[in-house]
């Protein structure tokens, strides 16, 4: 009866080593892919992170000196160049504003000589 009894205990023993023992080959699998997929995760975005970089370094104004492209070196001289004309606009426009005043002041004396 014993002997019965043990060889019982010792299948139900086995039964659950085994199933322990798949549980655990299981859960080994899971967590090995689980494992790799956030590798290929940190990956992709340690590569978004350097692109990242990048664009910011190439829009720094610092580390992207102006003068060093041949557009904005051009974009800055036509700048100058319309600064200086807007200027020489601004003289000329009050030099005849004040000889507006100046024949305006003659007509009136005129007009008020001939009356």
């Amino acid at each position: 009866m014993f002997n019965g009894i043990i060889s019982i205990m010792l299948n139900l023993f086995y039964f659950c080593l085994f199933f322990l023992v798949d549980r655990t080959k299981v859960s080994q699998e899971t967590l090995n892919r689980k494992e790799s997929e956030m590798q290929a995760m940190e990956e992709r975005y340690k590569r978004y992170i350097e692109k990242a970089k990048m664009v910011l370094k190439t829009l720094d104004p610092k580390n992207n000196p102006a003068g060093s492209s041949p557009e904005m070196a051009t974009l800055q001289a036509q700048l100058k160049e319309k600064d200086r004309l807007i200027e020489r606009l601004e003289i000329e426009t009050e030099r005849h504003k004040a000889l507006r005043e100046t024949e305006d002041q003659l007509v009136t004396t005129a007009f008020y000589n001939l009356v």
